[in-house]
């Protein structure tokens, strides 16, 4: 049995900077990995199995990690049985990539348990094929997006930073956040590239200075309970933004003692919110 770890991610910074021709978004964001990860397990069998811990969840069409398995035997021919089972951590409908996660686990896991020696870029390539958040969460770390989301440039990654992600009982279609931008008058600017300078200037300080999403303009008015988290925390004093197109939020904490106390309060007062005390994290390569 193979066990291939996938991380969730966050957007640090998140514009839309209109539609392109081919009729996607186009986008300028700073994506960057947390601990928050599933786990993908890849297990030899007779036949082909896909599993999730998950009842709400497909196990078939419709789940990324299931499409991921279909592409990498379309791709390379292999028809050997495979039992592919998904242990949820990463919550559904967060703007945290867990699907997307999940997906190119499966690639990266079946390159090994297959022995196949793809190349990166063939790996991109069938990322790419999968969705735009896949090609990031192929190798994590931190990177800025442009383009669909799929051209990426490397960027330091934050020394181990506490967090706190929360998600409201509440789950924000992608497609749905689009075209809600879409209708939009005005929307506000992000600074990506002034998040660039910050990772690289190396200090979370200098971070929690640009974190921005251009989609807490448009949606936190839509839905009062964003709305209701983002002031939570603000009221708090913490620098917290809402990750992708939510509806989870993530909030930058000084010390894990500070998260978790803040965590803790959270919870006693708002006990149908999710919360997990996590940090950021580097690339999946620099664990290997």
């Amino acid at each position: 049995m193979l066990e291939e770890l996938a991380p969730a991610k966050i957007n640090l910074a998140l514009a839309v900077l209109g539609v392109r021709e081919d009729g996607y978004h186009e986008v300028d964001t700073v994506m960057h990995s947390v601990e928050l990860s599933d786990s993908v397990y890849l297990i030899p069998a007779a036949d082909t199995v896909f599993s999730c811990d998950r009842l709400e969840l497909p196990c078939g069409p419709g789940n990324l990690a299931y499409e991921a398995l279909r592409l990498m035997r379309r791709y390379t021919g292999r028809r050997d049985g495979v039992h592919v089972h998904l242990r949820k951590r990463i919550p559904h409908g967060a703007g945290l990539g867990g699907g997307s996660a999940d997906a190119a686990a499966v690639l990266r896991g079946l390159n090994r348990l297959w022995e196949l020696q793809l190349l990166p870029s063939e790996l991109r390539f069938l990322a790419r094929e999968l969705g735009t958040d896949t090609v990031f969460c192929l190798e994590g770390g931190a990177a800025r997006a442009t383009g669909r989301g799929d051209v990426l440039t490397a960027l330091p990654v934050l020394a181990p930073t506490e967090l706190i992600i929360v998600k409201p009982p509440l789950t924000v279609s992608t497609a749905a956040a689009y075209q809600a931008y879409d209708r939009a008058s005005r929307t506000g600017t992000v600074d990506v590239t002034g998040m660039v300078n910050a990772l690289h200037g190396g200090t979370t300080g200098m971070v929690r200075r640009r974190l921005g999403n251009v989609f807490e303009s448009v949606l936190l008015p839509q839905e009062p309970l964003l709305d209701e988290v983002k002031r939570a925390f603000v009221k708090a004093g913490c620098p917290v933004l809402m990750s992708g197109t939510g509806a989870a939020f993530f909030v930058i904490a000084e010390s894990r003692r500070e998260a978790r106390l803040l965590a803790q309060r959270v919870r006693e007062r708002h006990p149908d919110w999710q919360l997990w005390c996590t940090r950021t994290r580097g690339g999946i390569q620099d664990e290997t």
